[in-house]
C-alpha cells in the first residue's frame, strides 16, 4: 500500500494546508501532530473519504482516492476513534468480530475463517483472558486495545487513528504506541495516528507529520530532527 499526496488541499469551505508531496507507505509508523483545529482530524477524514480533498490529488497504489469504492475504500483503511466507553453484554471477542463485516454473508454470520482470524487477534493482542468480558467492563486501555483488534479483524492495508491515546494514562499511552508501531512492523501495516504524545512520537514512529504554527505542512524523521526545535515550530 502505498498513499501519495500531490499538491493536496486540505479543508473544509476553504484552505487549511496544502500537501505539496508526500508519500506513506505500508510497515510504517506515522504520527500526525499539530495544535488543536489545525486540521488533524480533517485530513484523516479526507483520507476516509467523508470529506472532499480542495484541490490536487491523493493516490491509492496509483488509483485516485476518489475513484474507490465503497468496497476499495473499506479494503484500504480502518478507523480507530479516540474514545469507546463499551456497550453492556458486547464482549471483546463479539467487538473484533465486528471487523469481520465485510467478509461475512448477508446475514452477518461468521465463517470458520472468520472465527480462525478473531481468536489469532486475541492472541496477538493479548487479550484471550479478556474475551468473554463486556467492554463495558473493561479498562480504558484494554477498551482501546480492543478497538484496535477489530480494526485488524477488518483486514485492511492501513490503520487511521484519531488521537488514540488521548483518554489513557502514560502506561496506556506508551503501550498503545508500542503495539501500533509492532502491527506496523509485524503485520506490514501503514499506521497514521493523530496524537500529541511528542516524547513517545519521537520514540517509536517513523515519521511525524505536522502542521505549523504557520498553517504549514512538513514531514519530519525524529533521529535528525531536534525535538526541542519541532515543539517550537509546531506547538
Amino acid at each position: 500500500m502505498k498513499i501519495e499526496f500531490s499538491h493536496s488541499t486540505i479543508g473544509y469551505s476553504s484552505a487549511l494546508f496544502t500537501i505539496d508531496n508526500l508519500v506513506l507507505e505500508t510497515g510504517k509508523t506515522y504520527a500526525l501532530m499539530g495544535k488543536n483545529g489545525c486540521g488533524k482530524t480533517t485530513l484523516l477524514q479526507t483520507l476516509l473519504g467523508d470529506q472532499k480533498l480542495l484541490n490536487g490529488e491523493i493516490k491509492l497504489n496509483r488509483k485516485a482516492l476518489h475513484d474507490l469504492s465503497s468496497k476499495d475504500k473499506t479494503k484500504s483503511f480502518s478507523f480507530v476513534p479516540s474514545k469507546f466507553n463499551g456497550v453492556q453484554h458486547l464482549t471483546v471477542k463479539d467487538l473484533i468480530a465486528l471487523g469481520r463485516a465485510p467478509f461475512t454473508n448477508i446475514l452477518g454470520k461468521l465463517a470458520k475463517q472468520d472465527n480462525q482470524r478473531v481468536d489469532e487477534i486475541l492472541k496477538l493482542l493479548n487479550l484471550e483472558k479478556l474475551q468473554n468480558k463486556s467492554t463495558h467492563l473493561i479498562s480504558d486501555g484494554e477498551r482501546q486495545k480492543a478497538m484496535i483488534g477489530k480494526a485488524l479483524a477488518q483486514e485492511s492495508a492501513t490503520l487511521i487513528l484519531d488521537e488514540p491515546t488521548a483518554f489513557l494514562d502514560y502506561s496506556n499511552r506508551l503501550k498503545t504506541i508500542e503495539l501500533l508501531n509492532k502491527l506496523a512492523k509485524e503485520e506490514n501495516k501503514l499506521v497514521l495516528f493523530s496524537t500529541h504524545n511528542v516524547d513517545l512520537a519521537f520514540e517509536f514512529c517513523d515519521f511525524i507529520l505536522a502542521i505549523d504554527n504557520e498553517g504549514k505542512f512538513d514531514s519530519y524523521h525524529p533521529k535528525t530532527t531536534q525535538k526541542e526545535v519541532f515543539i517550537k515550530k509546531v506547538y
